[in-house]
């Protein structure tokens, strides 16, 4: 969260946060990131947390997708 509000950001992160900020400029997307305890966003901490199991047996219907950073942002494509 800190990092699409300061855009201080060391390496791939920076790189990255720099990539989406550049989507959602090109996009005109109006991004806001706020933080929500986990206490009151149950299923939020489960999934950042990886305990699928657990979010699903709380919304049955939950679908996940996994999310894969595009590979050039992550330095692959520089190798």
């Amino acid at each position: 969260m800190q990092f699409f509000n300061s855009f201080r950001a060391r390496g791939k992160y920076a790189i990255l946060i720099k990539a989406a900020a550049e989507s959602l400029i090109l996009s005109d997307i109006d991004l806001r990131v706020f933080h929500i305890s986990g206490k009151n966003n149950v299923i939020a901490d489960l999934l950042s947390r990886r305990l699928y199991t657990e979010a699903r047996a709380s919304i049955p219907s939950l679908t996940i997708h996994h999310f894969q950073p595009p590979r050039d942002v992550m330095g692959a494509a520089f190798r």
